[in-house]
């Protein structure tokens, strides 16, 4: 008499899980994080509370109009070539952030340069 298999997982499942954990991630990380900075930033440099969260505004208007964009890209040239170009661009971002004296520099440097840029693709994944 021939034993039972064991029912196997449907990979899909896997695919969801490890996409919910990936969002979960972003969420604390990403969005929820930032406000961790607010007073750092206000203590340093003198800026108002309403002006640092207007860049994040700002930056999550863009993300949400390039969205349709950005799908398009990814269609277009594959993940994982827009991807390792989007890191690139997110770390190149991210030091003209931390060089930022003034806060239309903010403005520009993370709402232009890291809302723009391909590099929230990785974020969307």
């Amino acid at each position: 008499m021939p034993s039972p298999q064991k029912a196997k997982v449907f990979y899909g499942y896997w695919i969801i899980g490890a996409a919910f954990l990936c969002v979960f991630i972003l969420s604390g990380s990403g969005f929820a994080a930032f406000s961790l900075f607010v007073r750092p930033l206000q203590a340093d440099l003198g800026w108002g509370r309403g002006g640092i969260m207007i860049a994040f505004t700002i930056f999550m208007l863009v993300q949400s109009v390039l969205g349709p964009f950005v799908g398009r890209v990814v269609d277009r040239y594959g993940v994982k070539r827009v991807i390792g170009i989007g890191a690139l661009v997110t770390g190149l971002g991210f030091v003209l952030v931390s060089l930022t004296n003034n806060l239309w520099h903010f403005y520009l440097s993370y709402t232009g340069y890291l809302g723009i840029t391909p590099s929230q693709i990785t974020l969307e994944f």
